[in-house]
């Protein structure tokens, strides 16, 4: 169109991606539920057809006695690893709370979550603390004697919750006042490309 020669395309405003939200809400409530339930029909008729094999924790993709401080170490485990190759060190994680809790969840999905909370906790911890050139394909990180913070995790340790609480803090700085709106947005993120393409080495689905 002539009128609009020379005129830059302006980006498209977060307020106006509500359709796309809505959607990728849709499609990825649909999947799971989905994956779910083929999950745990293919592990039921498993453990009908291989009794041998059967484990009296487990209903089939669903572990009566999950346990969040194992699941906790095994995400911190991996986060751990992804950070160290990123940034070459990595905050320590600490656990606090009922260690011994127990409760019937589906564990990979509580890895996934946990593993997801911890790598963007280590990453902001780091970016904070030992921060470089981010946007640098060779980003330079500061190196330094001082500890960079940890990484607290504290699973609920109360009797009479009814629900099963897991906070993960760290001293990454924060998130500004001005980006609480987008935070749950599927397009937004605060890391920058670069860092993204080293993080996300599990995948995103």
């Amino acid at each position: 169109n002539p009128q609009n020669k020379g005129k830059e395309s302006s980006p498209l405003e977060f307020e106006q991606m509500q359709q796309c939200h809505t959607f990728l809400d849709r499609f990825y409530m649909s999947r799971i539920g989905i994956r779910v339930l083929a999950g745990q029909y293919l592990a039921l008729r498993e453990q009908r057809r291989n009794p041998h094999i059967d484990d009296d924790d487990y209903i089939g993709i669903i572990c009566k006695t999950t346990s969040p401080h194992h699941a906790v170490l095994r995400a911190a485990e991996d986060a751990t690893w992804m950070c160290q190759r990123r940034f070459g060190d990595a905050p320590e994680v600490v656990i606090s709370g009922n260690l011994d809790l127990t409760f019937p969840y589906i564990p990979n999905h509580l890895h996934y979550i946990l593993l997801e909370l911890i790598k963007n906790a280590m990453r902001a911890t780091m970016e904070k603390h030992r921060g470089g050139g981010d946007d640098d394909e060779e980003a330079y990180w500061n190196e330094s004697d001082e500890d960079v913070p940890p990484v607290h995790v504290v699973i609920a340790d109360g009797t009479e919750n009814e629900d099963v609480v897991i906070k993960v803090s760290d001293e990454g700085g924060g998130i500004p006042r001005s980006h609480i709106k987008k935070i749950w947005s599927y397009l937004f993120t605060t890391a920058s490309p670069s860092i993204q393409e080293r993080l996300i080495a599990f995948g995103s689905g």
